[in-house]
């Protein structure tokens, strides 16, 4: 037998065509923003932990004012009056209480030293009338025992 070629036709390889691939420039920018937005939401988380800790440190620190304050939204449904805290008052009269003492204490302090300075005055004074009159004194014994003499 004789072997039977088989005429073959050469296929030449099919040349690929450059598919220019097209780039969705709306696909770029909503990938960069889809970054922006994790990126922020990382920080976003970041801060609310500080805020976190830092709410949970304002909670126990807990003052006379923010329980009244607590007290007044509490009650305000319940019961509807006002009650009238004024805080800046009660702040400016106790500094004008202290403002006040200061100013007496002042005025005491110069009233005493003005009446220090009188009785000064006034012990000198009497001790210049006791010299004078111990002067007399001896004057009219020295004038006695001349005329016994």
């Amino acid at each position: 037998m004789k072997k039977i070629k088989k005429n073959s036709i050469k296929k030449k390889p099919l040349k690929k065509k450059k598919v220019k691939k097209i780039v969705n420039k709306k696909s770029k920018k909503n990938l960069k923003i889809k970054k922006i937005i994790n990126n922020k939401k990382k920080i976003r988380k970041h801060k609310n932990t500080n805020k976190k800790n830092q709410k949970s440190n304002i909670k126990q620190k807990e003052t006379l004012i923010s329980k009244v304050v607590k007290l007044q939204h509490s009650l305000k449904p319940e019961f509807n009056f006002k009650i009238n805290f004024s805080l800046e008052k009660y702040i400016q009269a106790f500094f004008d209480g202290i403002a006040n003492r200061i100013l007496e204490y002042k005025v005491l302090k110069t009233e005493e030293k003005r009446r220090r300075k009188l009785d000064e005055i006034e012990k000198q004074e009497k001790e210049k009338s006791q010299i004078q009159k111990q002067k007399v004194q001896e004057a009219e014994e020295q004038t006695k025992l001349k005329e016994k003499h």
